[in-house]
């Protein structure tokens, strides 16, 4: 009993397998596509032009124009050459002068003023003169419009040493004298300068200010005669600044 069971059992199995295996290849059957037949096309014909003909040339012939006679120029015998006659040859003509351009002119300078002077007083004039029985200084003070200036003095020094002042300058010339040697010719190097004192005085202690730079002199012992070159007295003129 149990034997024909199990073959019935193994013979339902069998059939179920074989069941499931068709409808598998019906399946499978129905998912391929298929095939569609398609048109051939016809084959088209290409028309072909037939060659044409190349015209063979042909000569044509042309008119050789005939050879004409070239005139030729028949030489004439010479001339008589002229005689080159002398032609007067034009006066050369005078070149315009150039004129000169005109140079720009400068303007003068602006005048500067001139420098203050140092002192009041500066030495215009100098005459030497002979003479034989005296030595001395001579100076003649001067405003600055040129008259006399009277009330001035002067001092001498020799080797840079005061050695005496004069007296105060007279009003009629202007002048003061000193006489250094009253006998006679005496030579000597000298400074003459114009001093300020408050009374005259003729000491050198007395000068309170000096009013021009030293004029150097000298005087010489000989000659003395009246028409020489000696220096025995000296002149000098001082002028206000």
């Amino acid at each position: 009993m149990k034997n024909r069971v199990v073959i019935l059992v193994v013979a339902i199995t069998i059939i179920v397998a074989m069941v499931g295996c068709s409808a598998g290849q019906i399946i499978a059957g129905r998912d391929e596509p298929t095939a569609t037949p398609t048109k051939t096309p016809k084959p088209t014909f290409t028309a072909t032009v037939p060659p044409t003909e190349t015209p063979i040339p042909t000569n044509t012939p042309t008119d050789t124009p005939t050879p004409t006679d070239t005139p030729t120029l028949t030489p004439e015998p010479p001339t008589d050459t002229p005689v080159p006659t002398d032609t007067p040859k034009p006066a050369p003509t005078k070149k315009p002068t150039a004129r000169p351009r005109p140079t720009a002119t400068k303007a003068p300078p602006k005048p500067t003023s001139p420098p203050v002077p140092q002192f009041e007083f500066s030495k215009i004039d100098q005459r030497n003169w002979p003479n034989c029985g005296s030595t001395g200084i001579k100076v003649f003070f001067k405003t600055r419009s040129g008259t006399p200036h009277p009330g001035r003095q002067f001092a001498v020094y020799a080797g840079g040493t005061c050695v005496a002042l004069s007296n105060w300058s007279n009003e009629s010339d202007g002048s003061a004298d000193f006489i250094l040697w009253n006998n006679g010719p005496r030579p000597g190097n000298w400074e003459v300068q114009v001093v300020e004192t408050a009374d005259g005085s003729t000491n050198c202690g007395a000068i309170q200010r000096v009013l021009s730079a030293k004029v150097p002199v000298t005087t010489v012992d000989a000659p003395c005669d009246s028409d020489s070159t000696g220096v025995q007295w000296v002149w000098l003129t001082f002028q206000q600044n």
